[in-house]
């Protein structure tokens, strides 16, 4: 048994063992600083790669697995998102202690160019509305707040969006829903740093040039539109699973640290070298897309529409 099949069966196994356990009304103990150690699951991972000896590598597999199974549950516990109620709690409590915010960012049509740069944590972060300002923010949290902080450099307006005064407390229902709408005229450039999350992104309305995706145990999903010549997606998730949703009139390439084929699920794609992926005719399409994947624990759907 490969230690990929070995790591996720672990996972899933704690993960459902656990929610099985809080249903029947016992409460296992949580760590709040669990979550931090998630780095071990890479090096676990990647020591069970390197050594020689199979059994040993299908032990730290499993181990890490173990791992990463206590970690997102942990962080579900205190996480419940805007729309989905995992455990019995409270709706009107959640929203008594939210602070509700909406930002803009300014746009006076002269720049060509905008880069956004979002840091925060554990949230639900979506991405399809369009603004008639640089962008706009309408964000709800029980743990922080968000600070934007905007100015143009050159050609390009600059917008970094970041969580300020995130405290979370033990056993705390924990909400942060953040709604991004952007200009749909400027050339984009949008990064993201987040931890265990949700994204649903639809760029499909935008002229975006550059994504980059930096995440811990998330969900990720992604429709990439055509209106580039040449998009760049870069992606460096742990334990997540990820689906693009790419145009069929465009040509896209998938490339990827290490040969990790075996988690990439994408149909219409052929393997042009070791660890790259190509749709047909991709070297003669007029419009590109350039997928690069910077983790081997993520599985990637990709579908074209």
């Amino acid at each position: 048994m490969k230690t990929g099949s070995i790591f996720f069966g672990s996972f899933f196994i704690v993960l459902g063992g656990l929610f099985l356990v809080k249903n029947f009304g016992v409460e296992p103990t949580s760590i709040d600083n669990l979550t931090k150690l998630w780095p071990l699951i890479l090096i676990a991972l990647g020591v069970s790669y390197l050594i020689g000896n199979e059994v040993i590598a299908r032990v730290l597999a499993a181990v890490s697995g173990v791992l990463g199974g206590v970690i997102v549950w942990t962080i579900l516990q205190q996480f419940t998102p805007s729309k989905i109620s995992l455990f019995t709690s409270s709706p009107a409590s959640a929203d008594s202690i939210a602070n509700v915010q909406s930002l803009v960012a300014l746009y006076d049509g002269k720049t060509p160019r905008a880069r956004c740069k979002l840091e925060a944590g554990v949230g639900e972060f979506i991405l399809k509305d369009t603004t008639s300002h640089l962008l706009k923010v309408d964000a709800k949290s029980s743990f922080g707040i968000y600070e934007l902080r905007q100015v143009r450099e050159g050609d390009t307006e600059e917008v970094e969006i970041e969580m300020q005064d995130a405290e979370v407390t033990l056993g705390q229902k924990m909400t942060n829903t953040f709604n991004l709408a952007l200009n749909p005229n400027p050339i984009w450039n949008i990064q993201t740093d987040i931890g265990a999350a949700k994204v649903d992104f639809d760029l499909s309305a935008f002229q975006v040039q550059h994504i980059n995706i930096e995440s811990g145990a998330a969900s990720v999903k992604l429709k990439i539109g055509s209106r580039c010549d040449s998009v760049r997606v870069d992606l460096s998730t742990a334990a997540s699973t990820v689906k693009l949703l790419v145009p069929k009139d465009s040509g896209c390439q998938i490339t990827s640290e290490d040969d990790f084929s075996s988690k990439i699920n994408a149909s219409g794609f052929t393997k042009y070298e070791k660890s790259v992926l190509r749709t047909k005719g991709f070297e003669e399409a007029p419009k590109k897309i350039y997928i690069v994947l910077e983790s081997g624990l993520s599985n990637l759907n990709i579908e074209r529409y």
